[in-house]
């Protein structure tokens, strides 16, 4: 389980800034990659108040199965929608230069002011959300492996988990970035950039279907 956390995870993050850089025009926000990270810091801004005033009181009125349970279809839906967060970019202006040197000065031209208000409420909410049940999934995850661990293997047990973890954060990455550049052959422009999403969105369902298979036994309120 903590492994297909971490492989969701690893490839959705690698997959976001490739959808979110790619032109308009092949399915993409036209953003540029410093655009991208405003957005990322954003989620990542709001864990830390999540964590300390909301996490540990979802924790003691539903446990950590409820919310792993939430987390991972939550993971899902999120990775599944987010390429059609496309059909609400507008058209870049330099989408539509044809001279090479025009199209490489336009991957560092930022697109912020050129987003619709409807996107910013999106992606915005896509990237709270998606942080949030990470920090969900994760924690949870690590409380469920610690109690299910034999007294005087916790040691070994997350050993294993990290070692496992550490895995699926080499092959997430290389599989969406293959996926990305052999889905460019793809006539229709949303099934480009869907197909590598949906690697992500398989990741979110095995973890749906181990963490309904935990015991009630490991659930943890504290």
């Amino acid at each position: 389980l903590y492994t297909m956390i971490a492989l969701f995870y690893v490839a959705l993050e690698e997959l976001f800034p490739l959808f979110g850089s790619a032109s308009v025009d092949r399915g993409g926000l036209s953003l540029a990659s410093k655009d991208v990270g405003i957005f990322m810091s954003i989620g990542g801004g709001f864990t830390l108040p999540y964590t300390i005033f909301c996490f540990p009181k979802l924790i003691e009125r539903k446990g950590s199965i409820w919310l792993l349970k939430i987390g991972a279809v939550t993971s899902m839906l999120l990775s599944v929608a987010t390429p059609f967060m496309g059909l609400l970019a507008d058209k870049h202006p330099l989408d539509d230069a044809t001279e090479l040197a025009n199209e490489h000065k336009s991957l560092d031209q930022s697109g912020l002011k050129d987003m619709s208000a409807l996107l910013w409420v999106v992606m915005i909410v896509h990237t709270i959300a998606l942080h949030v049940n990470a920090t969900n999934c994760f924690a949870s995850t690590i409380m469920l492996v610690n109690k299910s661990a034999p007294p005087g293997l916790f040691g070994t047990v997350n050993s294993y988990g990290q070692t496992l973890a550490s895995l699926s954060r080499v092959v997430g990455p290389a599989a969406v970035g293959y996926l990305w550049t052999l889905c460019g052959r793809i006539p229709d422009t949303l099934m480009q950039v869907s197909v590598p999403f949906v690697f992500c969105g398989l990741s979110a369902a095995a973890m749906i279907v181990l963490a309904y298979m935990a015991p009630e036994k490991l659930n943890s309120f504290k």
